[in-house]
């Protein structure tokens, strides 16, 4: 799963609710696409 965060303020929250080792956020969908894991073809 990955977390897209647009917002400054959403980030900051995370991160005072110590939040962003957990969820990782990111800043664009492509950049939590790029970190998603790949299956592999059976």
């Amino acid at each position: 799963m990955g977390l897209v965060c647009t917002h400054p303020w959403h980030l900051r929250i995370l991160r005072l609710a110590g939040l962003t080792m957990d969820l990782r956020p990111v800043a664009t969908v492509e950049a939590a696409c790029a970190r998603a894991p790949r299956k592999r073809p059976d």
